[in-house]
């Protein structure tokens, strides 16, 4: 599955990457709410996140993706693991 962004597709985070990289609460929730209200990608996005990041502990995990930071993906990980009954 590719789950790479359009080409010719801008979105906010492209121009203001310190909010999905930050440790800050606050630039953390601004970044999830950019994502959940305006980016036409953020299902790719989360895709590529979860691709990338298969196996990996949180704290290899960094950045907000697709709406969701490193610990709500590892446990999204762990759901789709429990329910395909490979953990």
């Amino acid at each position: 599955m590719d789950n790479a962004p359009a080409k010719g597709v801008f979105t906010e985070c492209q121009s203001t990457p310190e909010l999905w990289y930050s440790q800050d609460p606050w630039h953390i929730q601004s970044a999830k709410d950019i994502c959940f209200k305006d980016c036409p990608l953020r299902s790719g996005c989360l895709g590529l996140a979860l691709d990338l990041e298969q196996g990996q502990p949180v704290k290899l995990r960094f950045g907000v993706w697709g709406g969701m930071s490193p610990t709500e993906r590892k446990n999204l990980e762990l759901r789709f693991d429990i329910q395909k009954g490979t953990r």
